[in-house]
This record gives C-alpha cells, sequence and structure tokens, in this order.
C-alpha cells in the first residue's frame, strides 16, 4: 500500500512539474516574441529617425539627435555586459550590492533626459519623455521606496535584462521620432506657401 501511495505521489508530482515546464516555456516563447518585435520596432524606428533627420534644419534637433545616438551607443555597451545571467548593475549575490555601473547608467540617464527636458518645447513631448524614460525611485507608500535599478534589474536573466535595455531603446527612439515630426512640422509651417 505504502508502495502504490508513494508511486502515485510521484506520478502526480512528475506530471504536475511537466505542466509547469510547458507553462514555463509558453511564457519564455511569448517572451521571446515580444522581444523580437521590439527589436523589429528599434530598427523601424532608426531607419523613420535617419530620414527624418536629414529633411530637418534645425541645430538644435541635430545635437538633440547626436545625444540620442550616443545615449542609444551606450544602452548598447551596458548591453553586452550582462554575461552568465549576471546583470552588470549588480555584483553577484542574492543581496549584493549595486556597481558603479547602476549608479553611471542613473546619471547618465538623467543627463540626457535633462537635455530633452531644456530643449523639447512642448509640454506633451517632456511628459511623454519622462514617463517613458525617467529612472526615479519607485515610491511605495510615504515612507518607504525601491530604487529603480532595484526594481527592474536585480536578479533578472541576461534575456529580461536585454528586453528591458531594448524597451528603453525602443521608447527613446519613438520619443526622438516625435521631437523630429514635430520639428519637421514647425519648420513646414514656418515656410512661404507655394501657391
Amino acid at each position: 500500500m505504502k508502495k502504490t501511495l508513494l508511486f502515485t505521489i510521484l506520478i502526480l508530482l512528475l506530471i504536475s512539474c511537466k505542466k509547469n515546464n510547458d507553462r514555463l516555456l509558453h511564457l519564455d516563447i511569448s517572451f521571446n516574441i515580444i522581444n523580437r518585435n521590439i527589436n523589429n520596432d528599434i530598427n523601424e524606428l532608426r531607419l523613420q529617425n535617419n530620414k527624418l533627420v536629414s529633411d530637418v534644419n534645425s541645430d538644435t534637433v541635430k545635437d538633440l539627435n547626436d545625444s540620442t545616438i550616443k545615449y542609444i551607443r551606450y544602452l548598447d555597451s551596458i548591453q553586452s555586459l550582462c554575461l552568465g545571467n549576471q546583470t552588470p548593475f549588480f555584483f553577484k549575490g542574492e543581496r549584493s550590492e549595486e556597481t558603479r555601473l547602476s549608479q553611471d547608467f542613473i546619471k547618465k540617464t538623467n543627463v540626457f533626459l535633462s537635455k530633452l527636458e531644456y530643449n523639447i518645447k512642448s509640454p506633451f513631448l517632456k511628459k511623454r519623455a519622462y514617463f517613458l524614460l525617467n529612472v526615479n525611485d519607485i515610491k511605495l507608500d510615504e515612507q518607504s521606496f525601491i530604487m529603480y535599478v532595484e526594481c527592474f534589474f536585480r536578479n533578472v536573466s541576461c534575456d529580461a535584462f536585454d528586453f528591458f535595455i531594448n524597451d528603453r531603446k525602443r521608447n527613446l527612439l519613438a520619443i526622438q521620432n516625435d521631437i523630429l515630426y514635430a520639428a519637421l512640422l514647425e519648420q513646414c509651417n514656418t515656410l512661404e506657401p507655394y501657391f
């Protein structure tokens, strides 16, 4: 009787583990599809933005474009540092300290956002840039908060790290696209009519 009960429990355990593995496989496939779509968006936005930059005659826009390219290169460089499912923002260990790179990431992002804030005229675009790119700590209640890098990057796999960085790149390029279209529209409105 004990052997039958033990055998039944073992079979149930194996079946339940298989179901969880199947569920994880579906989640992994979905995650990879979403990440691939984000990469496609990034490539499409890069192509659009490169064309728009050549159409806009504004030193401010060209300066913002240079800053955007520099920031994207920076994001590319930190993405390449994720090895063996160890994010470059934290030292090894469950409750390890953040690395200097995580502080650098926060600093460079805030400098980039300040530059956008200073140069963008549209309140809507300023808010959009802030909401999509800010790296402020997340307030849980009146007395407690969680650091941005803690929330998004602690104990994540390199796939998840790539996802979050790619999502940031896509958001950045979408904002750049909006800025370029706004500048092009403003430029067209200042031209003399052809008729």
